[in-house]
């Protein structure tokens, strides 16, 4: 993968849909801005280096205007990271996953560039946190507020 050199930059482009296994119904719960969703279609991408590090990263295409009964262009930049990128990568392994429980997805014309500007790159995911009972939180930085609204 001496392609993938570090810091590189992908261009991920597919046509995809989701269909209710059982109904053959478009599904209409896909919402891609909604952060922490499984219903919409994801890229689950498995990398690894030589020395053995495995590395999952899930991308999405927040944009992305859906339509339930047919075809969806999922289309990313993605801004890869010295974990996942490098002359040492072993595996490079994009898996399209993403829909609720019985759906079926369905993806058609996949094509993964490396490009020279990034533009509006996706920057590597962002730290994600949960908090159950009482909402105190601290950011990643060390900031601490209250939010009783959530």
């Amino acid at each position: 993968f001496s392609c993938f050199s570090t810091n590189v930059t992908l261009h991920f482009e597919a046509k995809v849909k989701l269909y209710d296994q059982a109904t053959g119904d478009g599904i209409t719960t896909c919402d891609p801005r909604i952060p922490l969703s499984g219903s919409c279609p994801m890229i689950r991408l498995l990398t690894s280096k030589n020395g053995g590090t495995r590395r999952w990263d899930i991308f999405r295409d927040w944009d992305m205007p859906w339509d339930p009964n047919g075809w969806n262009d999922f289309d990313i930049k993605v801004a890869m990271t010295p974990e996942n990128s490098g002359d040492d990568l072993a595996q490079f392994r994009p898996f399209f996953v993403g829909g609720p429980v019985g759906s079926v997805l369905v993806v058609d014309d996949v094509s993964i560039t490396i490009i020279d500007d990034p533009g509006d790159a996706i920057p590597p995911p962002p730290k994600t946190c949960r908090s159950t009972g009482d909402p105190h939180f601290m950011s990643f930085n060390g900031t601490r507020f209250d939010n009783h609204d959530l």
